[in-house]
């Protein structure tokens, strides 16, 4: 699992990403990040 968020840290650092989000295989949301105040992870 650590590397998991590892590598989603490291997706966040590049410029222009605002936010990530992590869904499962039926497509329900396991976990969103977001970098910006415009980033509405429920709208998605």
């Amino acid at each position: 699992m650590a590397e998991v968020e590892e590598t989603l840290k490291r997706i966040q650092s590049h410029k222009g990403v605002i936010g990530t989000m992590v869904v499962n295989a039926e497509g329900k949301k396991t976990n969103t990040m977001s970098q910006s105040k415009n980033f509405r992870a429920d709208s998605l």
